[in-house]
């Protein structure tokens, strides 16, 4: 582009020189006759009638000044068209996410159906001779959940005739186990018996019983009236099934508690508890239930006394 632009300028400018020149050299001889002509009129012989015609007799000067020759136009050069602008580029437009596609549901595991497992037959043992009848235990009741009183341990058995009895009674009562022939507890019952007969353990159950005001008999004491009340409110609390005991004869629990002022019993004793267990469960759970009793009047006691109790399957004396 740029040897291109040079040539151009120079071929023009020699095009504009020749012109120039041609043009001055055309200008000059018009100039010449503009300039004032002297007309000589010379008479050389006289009474020849003056000729207007010039001098010499040559024609005159009719030279009619040259037609201008008017140079062409030289056109300029055309200017090269600028070249566009190249478009700025567009950012791309950002492709729209497309949704994923959901996954498809797995086909569900065909479960094959459980072949159904032969039951074994049992086999029923044959029952041997002279073998003893076993005999279920008694079931036990469901325990009600209540924060269980602190229970002292059975005393050890004074020397005292009753000592061979009892020593006897425990012997037994650790043979027998879950199932127990009704052979042993007859046996049971039978000592039992033979102890309940000798008398209450102490002086505290003899003063335990329940007096009633009416004729002929003295009137309740406060001692006797508050024993009266908390008996009430023990059997209330105690329940029992009698055709779960085996043996009535000779379920008998004396049992002491200690009731503090304010009523709580603070502590359970069981001085002779009865050949059933499932009875002695039962009456711990009602002195349980029963907690705390009434509180004990200044004039019944000031401080936390004794009471002795005796269970039986008929209620409470």
């Amino acid at each position: 582009m740029g040897g291109e632009r040079k040539r151009f300028l120079w071929a023009l400018f020699v095009a504009l020189f020749f012109h120039a020149g041609v043009l001055a050299l055309l200008m000059m001889p018009m100039k010449r006759s503009d300039l004032p002509v002297r007309v000589v009129n010379v008479s050389l012989v006289s009474g020849l009638p003056v000729s207007d015609e010039p001098a010499g007799g040559g024609e005159p000067d009719n030279e009619q000044p040259l037609p201008l020759v008017e140079p062409e136009p030289v056109s300029a050069p055309k200017p090269e068209p600028l070249p566009e602008p190249k478009p700025e580029p567009q950012p791309e437009p950002k492709p729209e996410p497309q949704p994923e596609p959901e996954p498809e549901p797995l086909p569900e595991p065909e479960l094959e159906a459980p072949q159904p497992v032969a039951t074994p037959e049992p086999v029923q043992p044959e029952p041997k001779a002279d073998a003893p009848v076993s005999i279920p235990d008694e079931p036990t009741p469901p325990r009600q959940e209540k924060p269980e009183l602190p229970v002292t341990p059975e005393p050890a058995p004074l020397p005292d005739p009753e000592a061979g009895l009892q020593s006897a009674l425990e012997r037994l009562r650790s043979q027998v186990s879950g199932s127990q022939p009704t052979e042993l507890e007859r046996k049971l019952a039978r000592l039992q018996k033979k102890v309940n007969e000798s008398g209450p353990p102490s002086n505290l159950y003899r003063r335990s019983g329940r007096g009633s005001g009416g004729e002929g008999m003295p009137p309740l004491t406060p001692y006797d009236s508050y024993l009266s009340t908390a008996v009430g409110i023990i059997t209330r609390n105690w329940s029992f099934s009698a055709s779960l005991l085996r043996e009535t004869g000779g379920v008998e629990a004396y049992v002491a508690i200690t009731v503090g002022i304010d009523g709580s019993i603070q502590d359970i004793t069981f001085d002779r508890p009865s050949v059933s267990g499932y009875f002695n469960q039962t009456v711990t759970k009602a002195l349980e239930r029963s907690s705390p009793l009434p509180v004990v009047p200044p004039d019944v006691s000031i401080r936390p006394m004794r009471i002795g109790l005796i269970f039986t399957p008929g209620g409470i004396e």
